[in-house]
């Protein structure tokens, strides 16, 4: 079944961008934006990256917040064989919307401090790549939940 057909009738919101989360439509997953690790995270992402000489901080800003996107929606997915249906929700739904963008920014606060550790090699590290208040956001919710 597709899930991405004819919105309307079920009263779903249409996927949207604002100030903190944009809709990519290739991936059709949320993807937080530079302007809510700033103001949401209180964290000045441009700051940081002027100290490490980076040659264009928009790509690296785009790609950290599109790698916390993908960690966020792989934890997701691990709940459920309906990762279409489980994406068709949050996209159409405000209330999984608004839960998707404060897991992503604890997410992002994670990050920044730690690193990817989905990169890690260390074992130790296995399993601690997302956020204990990001999963708690998301378990909470009933976006994981797959049924009795």
């Amino acid at each position: 079944m597709h899930y991405w057909q004819n919105c309307a009738p079920c009263g779903c919101i249409e996927p949207y961008n604002d100030d903190y989360m944009i809709f990519d439509e290739s991936t059709r997953h949320y993807v937080l934006t530079e302007n809510a690790i700033v103001e949401r995270c209180a964290i000045d992402i441009r700051a940081r990256l002027s100290d490490n000489k980076t040659v264009n901080p928009e790509i690296v800003i785009n790609k950290l917040c599109r790698t916390i996107s993908d960690e966020i929606y792989e934890y997701l997915h691990r709940y459920s064989i309906h990762n279409d249906r489980q994406d068709f929700m949050i996209a159409t739904n405000a209330k999984l919307r608004t839960v998707i963008q404060r897991a992503m920014e604890y997410q992002a606060d994670y990050f920044l401090a730690n690193g990817d550790i989905f990169l890690s090699l260390d074992g130790n590290e296995r399993g601690k790549e997302i956020n204990e208040m990001t999963k708690r956001i998301l378990l909470n919710s009933g976006i994981c939940y797959t049924g009795v």
